[in-house]
């Protein structure tokens, strides 16, 4: 019963995290539209600080759904049973 329930538990961060992914891509689709919206609610109408937004901003979004990729890789392969292959 206790490992039904763990592998219940690991199933589903691995979905909860697979969700946060495909919320991130949208994000980073997305971006110049939110980066907009936030510059026009705080009266802000500079390009400069838009660019300079955008430029931070893209590698972070990348970068943070590529390290949520490798955690729902890991959350994968515990879900297998395996989780000290090398592949990850």
């Amino acid at each position: 019963m206790k490992n039904f329930s763990r592998s219940i538990f690991t199933k589903l961060m691995s979905y909860l995290v697979l969700l946060i992914i495909v919320i991130t891509i949208a994000i980073i689709v997305f971006l110049p539209s939110v980066v907009d919206w936030y510059l026009i609610n705080n009266h802000v109408q500079s390009k400069l600080i838009k660019t300079i937004l955008l430029v931070v901003l893209y590698p972070c979004g990348v970068m943070a759904a590529l390290t949520e990729w490798e955690v729902f890789r890991i959350f994968k392969s515990v879900n297998l049973g395996n989780p000290f292959v090398r592949e990850n």
